[in-house]
């Protein structure tokens, strides 16, 4: 609101506030959100009726408005798009009458209005409110919301190649948009237009070979577009919306249009041939060419155009399936296509040397018989010559590469192999100036021709030279061909082998082995010996260390008549030994070297020599009786099996004489005794079962000493400053004082000693604590031996000067004219220590008693004063003078026995039946405890009263279950003659009636409907304990 005065000054205020009027409601429980299209056109409902159509306008007593009044619209000034109501335009912010004098009583109390936006293609959201100049009338208050029919395109592309790629385009509703789309016009006519529109979709303008294909989308039929584009570039793809009025007019409401881009399909495909045919053989590799698709849409190749434009013509909208044609632009000389398939493939074989190159061409067709070419290709087979046949010998008697030694009685050699391509081949063989094989072999089913050629060669004498040749060509193309030639030189058979003579199965290692060695031949042994015929040989001893391990036992010595004599040395053989002899063949042939092994000889080689050993034990000293096992143990243990009997021997007078002991059982390298208090020499004398020789070893000592036992006197604990004498007593096993017992104090558990001797003094001047061991051995026993040593520990813990400890007990609480005992313990100010603690009491009249018990009476003054101090003071003898004495105290309360007055307190679970109670004796203003009380309680015999605890003597607990009056009685007496009798009586009532009453409140202060109550029920009466 604005004020101006006669002189311009004007002021403004601004008040808010909630305008709220009664409402009424559009009709068909619509809700008075109203979502009408953006276009200048008013539509009607199903029905026929006007898009405003309210419910009959009530007042506020119930009835329904009639007779005749104006009726009023007003646009809220924040509207965003201007409408127009029965005819009326109407501005955001203005308020128009757009009816006049309406007869509410002919239209049952209701309005009807039609209503469209003023102007078309705006989107937005305006308030609008009806109202009439009827009295306390409602309003309608609407929110119109205006929208534009458009829908969504999609694809799964924009951008297709030439028939290659299929085009599949639907619709959908964009964001915003109130009707649904379909493209059946029954379904569309047949919504209605304000409560549930449905727009119906119309195609405008397609792809030049897409088609409508229907699908159902929420419910709805809805038409999209497949299938493929030809034309290249951009082709529109366009679409209009209607919507039906309730009087059956079709009112475009809004459309759109997408660009499909179409690009040509050449190279959208790629064909090679199926396998490896980059490089052939030339004329005599047979091979063929088939298609496959390495790139691009699959698509069926075929040679017959009338066949891919029928495939073409016949494809369902939406197939994937495509059929394309396949020509042949350029086929090598040699290749062929086969009439009899439809789709490519060549055969044949290519002679001249040199890059071949096929060419071919594949297209596609409409489906109105436009030819579309996908692509050109080119693919390059080069024509080569083949491999060389190869020429393989299979043989056992190669040397070297083309050179064969082989047994000059003659016989087989081995194979020839000759392999190639699988082409005719020509092989010939010869053998000197004799031809073997002179053929032509053809290939079988492998994918190479191979042939075998059996090669033998002729009785010759020693060192004579057979040649081989062979030839292998193809016989398709001869000038690819490859010769081979080898030697065969007769060599002594394969059965002449050196032979081993010993004569013997075993041999001492300290002499030396005859051995003879001849050459013979093992399939004929009493052959004798020809050069002409076996070879000249030199021959050598070796021994077999493992499978393919050898190491030599002579050098090779030449064998002129076949047989070489050796001595062969043992030394330092274990054991066993396989004896092998090897001969080598004298050749003329260079670089020609052939071995040959003997049988195996096995030979056990036995240790003839003096065995070397020593004398070892895990403990050589003891206490006495010492038992300890002394093991022999072998310097080389190769000398187990020569090693016979073992003889032991112990001397007790340091080697002057020697007791001897055989042992020849498997233990006799251990020895078992025990030895009494003493010194002893100990060895063993060997002897080798091979050869008889004798050993010793060396001499070692044994002792065996007694243990002693120690006991270390002195005192654990001492004051600072004082002195401590520790004394060591050390007796033997019988008890007696052990003689001259080694004697040895160390701190770091025998890693030093600081002291030797039986007497250890010790003093500090300050608190300090030492720990020490006395280690105590025989003198006999060795020093080094730990376990020879009796170790006993003491502590010697110096501690700063104090008061004994001092404990007094008795009662606390004490009655006049009656004795109490008083017991005080005392002990050493430290544990471990020596010595005496004196003391005396000191009686609260300041009297002295001394001792460490007191029998005490409590007297008036004690009486008068309400307690008793006792005092006890004590002091280490002969330190009280240096600050040792301590003090303790004990207080009791004196009284005195007077009958007291008693309370019988009462306490009830209620005041009605049925109640629980308790009753309890009380001393009134009472300290101390009665002599022997004795309580006597007195109840009514009644069932409706029952006793449910007495553990107690001064306190019981009962149940009343019936209303009434119950006396209850206790006598209280004590030993000494006192007696109170206490009286009480319960008034138990009985439980009132239940009393019901229901408290509500209501949802509204005015009891209107729609009214909510919240009920609670409110008892009164009955038991206290009752639960509802």
């Amino acid at each position: 609101m604005v004020a101006e005065d006669d002189q311009l000054n004007e002021t403004s205020k601004t008040t808010s506030f909630t305008y709220n009027p009664p409402q009424v409601s559009l009709a068909d429980g619509m809700d008075g959100k109203l979502m009408i299209p953006a276009v200048t056109q008013e539509f009607k409902r199903l029905d026929g009726g006007s898009i405003i159509q309210t419910n009959p306008l009530t007042l506020s007593d119930g009835s329904t408005v009639s007779g005749t009044y104006d009726v009023f619209a007003t646009l809220r000034s924040d509207a965003e798009v201007p409408l127009v109501v029965n005819g009326i335009r109407i501005e955001p912010g203005q308020t128009m009458s757009v009816m006049s004098q309406h007869d509410f009583s002919t239209s049952g109390g209701r309005i009807d209005l039609p209503l469209r936006p003023a102007v078309a293609g705006v989107e937005g959201s305006s308030n609008l409110q009806v109202m009439t100049s009827a009295p306390n009338s409602p309003v309608l208050v609407l929110d119109v919301n205006t929208w534009i029919g458009k829908a969504k395109l999609s694809a799964e592309s924009w951008e297709v190649r030439q028939v290659i790629d299929p085009v599949n385009i639907s619709a959908s509703p964009e964001a915003g948009v109130a009707c649904r789309l379909t493209s059946d016009v029954a379904a569309a006519q047949g919504a209605d237009a304000v409560r549930d529109p449905v727009c119906l979709l119309e195609w405008e303008q397609t792809p030049d070979e897409a088609e409508p294909v229907e699908a159902e989308v929420g419910g709805l039929k809805l038409t999209g577009l497949q299938g493929q584009a030809v034309a290249m570039g951009e082709q529109p793809v366009s679409y209009s919306l209607y919507l039906f009025s309730g009087d059956g007019r079709k009112i475009r409401v809004g459309g759109g249009e997408r660009t499909l881009t179409v690009t040509s399909a050449f190279g959208s495909v790629a064909y090679k041939p199926m396998g490896d045919v980059d490089e052939v053989y030339r004329v005599i590799q047979e091979f063929d060419v088939r298609m496959k698709q390495s790139m691009g849409p699959a698509c069926t190749l075929t040679l017959d155009a009338t066949r891919a434009q029928d495939a073409a013509a016949n494809r369902q909208v939406g197939s994937a399936a495509s059929t394309c044609l396949f020509e042949w632009i350029d086929i090598p000389d040699g290749m062929q296509q086969d009439s009899y398939s439809e789709s490519p493939y060549l055969f044949g074989t290519l002679r001249e040397q040199k890059v071949h190159t096929l060419r071919w061409r594949v297209s596609i067709f409409t489906r109105n018989g436009t030819r579309v070419t996908l692509a050109t290709e080119s693919y390059d087979i080069e024509a080569v010559d083949p491999p060389l046949p190869t020429v393989d010998v299979m043989s056992s008697y190669q040397y070297s590469d083309d050179l064969y030694m082989v047994p000059m009685q003659g016989g087989y050699l081995g194979d020839a192999v000759i392999e190639g391509e699988p082409s005719p081949l020509d092989v010939r063989m010869t053998r000197d100036s004799e031809v073997l094989t002179n053929e032509t072999f053809q290939p079988g089913r492998s994918i190479y021709n191979k042939v075998f050629r059996r090669m033998e060669t002729e009785e010759a004498a020693l060192w004579d030279e057979t040649v081989f040749n062979i030839e292998a060509a193809y016989n398709l193309l001869p000038e690819v061909k490859v010769e081979k030639t080898l030697r065969a030189i007769a060599v002594p058979g394969d059965d002449i082998t050196p032979q081993i003579d010993v004569g013997v199965s075993e041999a001492l290692d300290t002499a030396p082995l005859p051995v003879t060695v001849r050459i013979s031949d093992r399939l004929n042994p009493e052959m004798s010996y020809d050069p002409a015929v076996m070879g000249e040989w030199a021959i050598r001893l070796v021994r077999e260390e493992s499978f393919d391990e050898v190491v030599p036992m002579t050098d090779f010595v030449d064998a002129p008549n076949g047989e070489v004599q050796f001595n062969l040395d043992l030394t330092g053989i274990e054991r066993s030994v396989r004896l092998v002899a090897q001969a080598r063949l004298k050749s003329p042939i260079e670089g020609y070297e052939r071995i040959e092994d003997s049988q195996r000889v096995f030979m056990t080689v036995l240790r003839g020599g003096a065995i070397d050993a020593n004398v070892e034990g895990r403990r050589l000293s003891g206490a006495a009786p010492f038992t300890t096992i002394l093991q022999l143990e072998l310097e080389n243990r190769a000398d187990m099996a020569a090693t016979g009997d073992v003889i032991w021997e112990i001397s007790a007078d340091d080697g002057a004489t020697w007791e001897s002991h055989r042992s020849t059982d498997r233990n006799r390298f251990r020895w078992y005794r025990t030895y009494d208090k003493g010194e002893y020499l100990v060895r063993a004398k060997l002897l080798n079962v091979n050869s008889g020789a004798e050993s010793y070893t060396e001499t070692i000592e044994v002792i065996a000493y007694d243990t002693p036992k120690v006991e270390i006197e002195g005192a654990r604990t001492l004051f600072v400053g004082t002195e401590a004498t520790y004394t060591v007593k050390v007796t033997g096993p019988d008890g007696e004082p052990m003689e001259n017992p080694v004697i040895k104090w160390t701190q770091d558990r025998g890693e030093t000693f600081f002291h030797e001797g039986d007497t250890l003094t010790l003093t500090s001047e300050e608190a300090k604590r030492f720990s020490m061991e006395a280690w105590v051995r025989d003198a006999t026993a060795p020093d080094d031996d730990r376990y020879a040593y009796t170790r006993e520990r003491v502590y010697a813990d110096f501690r700063v000067v104090k008061g004994p400890r001092v404990f007094m007990t008795g009662p606390r609480v004490i009655e006049t004219g009656k004795e109490y005992e008083y017991l005080v313990r005392l002990s050493l100010p430290y544990k471990g220590m020596e010595g005496e603690v004196e003391g005396y009491f000191t009686l609260p009249n300041g009297e002295k008693v001394e001792g460490d018990t007191l029998t005490y009476t409590p007297t008036e003054a004690d009486l008068a004063l309400g307690s008793m101090e006792l005092l006890y003071t004590a002091w280490v003898k002969g330190y009280r003078d240096q600050g040792t004495e301590a003090s303790r105290d004990i207080r009791a309360r004196v009284w005195e026995y007077v009958w007291p007055e008693f309370n019988l307190y009462m306490r009830s679970s209620a005041d009605m039946a049925p109640a629980e109670v308790t009753a309890r004796v009380r001393e009134i203003a009472f300290r101390g405890q009665l002599d022997e009380p004795q309580y006597q309680w007195e109840f009514p015999e009644s069932d409706a009263f029952v006793v449910t605890e007495n553990r107690w003597d001064d306190m019981r607990t009962f149940q009343i279950n019936e209303p009434g009056t119950y006396p209850v009685k206790v006598t209280i007496t004590d030993a000494r003659g006192n007696v109170a009798v206490l009286e009480e009586t319960l008034e138990i009532g009985e439980a009132p009636p239940y009393v019901v009453e229901i408290n509500y409140s209501a949802s509204n202060d005015y009891n209107r409907e729609p009214l909510e109550l919240r009920m609670r029920p409110y008892v009164t009466g009955g038991h206290p304990r009752d639960r509802v």
